[in-house]
């Protein structure tokens, strides 16, 4: 009896090894592209598809309000980032942030505002184990002059409490710039 009880622990043992090395994966970065140092410049709001305001949670244009055909303007003002835009009521709504004193979970690097925050880990779990939740974005102008928000969000954790994973996904929209 104690040789089959060895055989199905090494099998059992084997397969969370080859379950867990292939569940690993490093942890994506959202895709770079060329970045001016400057988010300044007048960009189409074309809408969000199938998309929603949540997945691009930045502290500079709140997408649950802004209009679907606005005109984001963005000028270039030294110590801090501004965007304006309409909102659906048909008011303007002015945001901006200094450079000097970011909102809590941002960065500005190389041209890009940066946001990433950890979320409380919602819905049903498949197998019990450990996990963390990251949601965040970027906003960046293209090589192109387009605006580019891209969402983020990653899951991160220990499957059965003992197998690593990580879990990405990223969703982009693009505001094309009018500027001219």
């Amino acid at each position: 009896m104690k040789p089959l009880r060895r055989f199905f622990r090494a099998s059992l043992l084997a397969v969370m090894l080859v379950t867990g090395a292939a569940c690993i994966s490093r942890q994506h970065e959202a895709k770079s592209f060329p970045a001016g140092a400057s988010l300044a410049g007048s960009y189409r709001f074309a809408g969000l598809g199938s998309y929603q305001p949540y997945q691009f949670p930045n502290p500079l244009i709140d997408l649950s309000e802004i209009a679907e055909g606005s005109i984001v303007t963005m000028p270039d003002s030294g110590g801090k980032i501004a965007a304006r835009y309409r909102v659906a009521s048909g008011e303007i709504a002015t945001r901006s942030i200094s450079l000097n004193a970011l909102p809590e979970h941002s960065t500005w690097e190389n041209g890009a505002l940066t946001t990433r925050r950890r979320e409380p880990v919602g819905g049903g779990f498949i197998l019990p184990g450990a996990a963390r939740h990251y949601r965040g974005s970027m906003i960046a102008r293209g090589s192109g002059g387009d605006l580019r928000i891209t969402g983020t969000f990653t899951e991160k954790g220990l499957m059965l409490f003992a197998i690593p994973f990580a879990d990405y996904d990223e969703c982009s929209i693009l505001l094309r710039n009018v500027s001219g």
